[in-house]
């Protein structure tokens, strides 16, 4: 197979997890309690640690060979810091599709990364997709909850779902 049908294939699939994860979540049909208010939080952090695994393990080892140490930290806690106030402004201004927005603006650099690692390598590419779907999965799974709590329809959240999973071969 062409190295780009690949890589549009591996970014769409990472991206159509998100719409998995929103399936997930529109089917789950256990009610509102302590356990699974914690568990919810599980499975955000458990997106927000594939995240911090991917950058550890195949951004920042390329970027190692290009960035001191100093460079690299300060590249990640600006990041990090930016989209954290991009966050909270959305949430004050959006509501309750705060998590759906930030996970429509991490989606977008991710694949881009995935592109260019793709290129320098296979097998880096194929490890950051899987943490990029792995990532996703969470990820639609809470923006699912947070906009049906707003009052959006399924179908339309679905249809953003989907519709952002073209997101990704486009910057891949």
């Amino acid at each position: 197979m062409p190295e780009l049908i690949t890589i549009l294939l591996i970014s769409w699939v990472a991206g159509l997890m998100a719409l998995a994860g929103g399936f997930v979540a529109k089917f789950e049909r256990t009610s509102e309690s302590k356990l699974k208010q914690e568990l919810t939080h599980g499975i955000v952090a458990f997106g927000g640690g594939i995240l911090i695994a991917a950058v550890a393990f195949t951004l920042a080892p390329k970027g190692i060979e290009y960035l001191t140490t100093g460079e690299l930290v300060i590249a990640f806690v600006a990041g990090g810091s930016l989209f954290c106030v991009i966050d909270y402004i959305i949430s004050k201004r959006v509501g309750s599709r705060a998590n759906l927005m930030a996970m429509l603006m991490d989606f977008v650099p991710e694949s881009v990364a995935l592109g260019a690692l793709f290129v320098e390598s296979k097998s880096t590419g194929f490890l950051l997709a899987i943490f990029i779907a792995l990532q996703n999965l969470p990820e639609g799974f809470n923006s699912y909850r947070e906009s049906i709590e707003g009052k959006t329809s399924s179908k339309s959240i679905l249809t953003v779902l989907f519709t952002a999973s073209f997101f990704g071969p486009i910057a891949a």
